[in-house]
């Protein structure tokens, strides 16, 4: 990995653990992660999860760009996405 591939790496996690931790209101040193397991292998090679995030969330990074997603689905909003707020 290229030391500009491992700041971007760095950098998405960085902001993962930021969003993540505003939404769930955990601090983001206590986040703890895994992996998803391959359906076909069982290898942890797939999507990020969370026991500490109700949800399904995603990671994609490039260069410079990062996205993260969050499944604000009505369980989980944690006063996030109510309409009229």
């Amino acid at each position: 990995m290229h030391g500009s591939d491992r700041a971007a790496y760095a950098f998405a996690h960085v902001a993962l653990r930021a969003v993540l931790s505003r939404v769930t209101g955990v601090t983001p040193d206590r986040l703890r992660f895994t992996r998803v397991p391959c359906p076909c292998c069982r290898g942890p090679h797939r999507r990020p999860a969370s026991a500490s995030v109700p949800g399904e969330f995603s990671l994609s990074h490039s260069r410079d760009l990062v996205v993260i997603g969050k499944d604000l689905s009505r369980e989980d909003r944690g006063g996030l996405g109510r309409p009229g707020a």
